[in-house]
């Protein structure tokens, strides 16, 4: 489901995102290398819950058809760190925990969504897709001047997943559920709203029976299989990841009435 990687090579800082990622190079056991954008834990802001967070995300997106960037558990040598010219880069990475998370790099290709964006009718799948992720993972950061979603013609791809999976509202901080009347009001009412939710408001006739069969058949080992991806050296975070894992069960289970509740604050 998501593959390791060893790091190969540090080639800069990512020129933009809350925490700086760093731009590498990646082999995975196939030989190929690939670019990759590398978060580990300790790295600015990011915490093992972050890179938890990022990990779940990416193994529940990869069930339900979310159109992501491939992940990756990236391993590192420690010689290799030590070379890195940067002081700042090499120091940093010394001190996080590894492995670290990573997505393969879209591309120059790919754009970052823009305020005269929309959701054209070849995006509208994978917009339904992202935006109900977004809504049952309680996802609050696909809003504002770095939405974080990527554009090429008609595709999409989500990144950025450090903020899904609040523990605060796992925890019942959140008054009600995605599945019940108001669970997605915050979505209204959010300082920075989900830029696919202001495109695809008051649309009529959305069509979320594909999204809807794909959560529907999760399985309960699939789920659980995504547990087991986590690193030894992440288990600070393993009360959230079961928590997590947890609510997408529930979501499965409701996933009618979260629906249901979306399409209430699309109207």
């Amino acid at each position: 489901m998501i593959r390791t990687a060893q790091l190969v090579r540090y080639d800069k800082l990512a020129d933009s995102g809350r925490n700086r990622p760093l731009r590498v190079v990646v082999a995975t056991d196939d030989g190929l290398e690939h670019e990759a954008v590398m978060k580990p834990a300790g790295w600015g802001e990011l915490t093992v819950g972050s890179v938890t967070k990022e990990l779940l995300s990416a193994g529940v997106g990869a069930l339900v058809g979310l159109p992501l960037c491939e992940p990756f558990i990236v391993e590192a040598d420690a010689r290799l760190v030590g070379v890195i010219e940067d002081d700042l880069v090499r120091n940093g990475l010394m001190e996080c925990a590894w492995p670290a998370f990573a997505t393969s790099h879209a591309g120059k290709q790919w754009q970052n969504w823009s305020i005269g964006d929309q959701v054209t009718d070849g995006r509208r799948a994978a917009a339904l897709a992202v935006l109900l992720f977004d809504a049952v993972a309680d996802n609050a950061d696909r809003g504002g001047a770095t939405p974080n979603l990527l554009v090429k013609g008609d595709e999409l791809r989500a990144i950025d997943h450090e903020l899904c999976f609040s523990a605060s509202q796992l925890i019942g901080v959140q008054p009600k559920p995605p599945w019940e009347h108001g669970g997605l009001e915050w979505m209204l009412t959010a300082e920075k709203k989900n830029v696919l939710m202001l495109s695809l408001a008051k649309t009529a006739n959305l069509d979320f029976d594909p999204i809807r069969d794909a959560w529907a058949g999760l399985a309960d080992a699939e789920l659980d299989a995504i547990l087991q991806l986590l690193p030894d050296s992440w288990g600070g975070a393993s009360a959230l990841a079961q928590a997590a894992i947890q609510r997408t069960k529930d979501v499965r289970d409701h996933i009618d009435a979260c629906i249901v509740e979306l399409k209430r604050v699309l109207s």
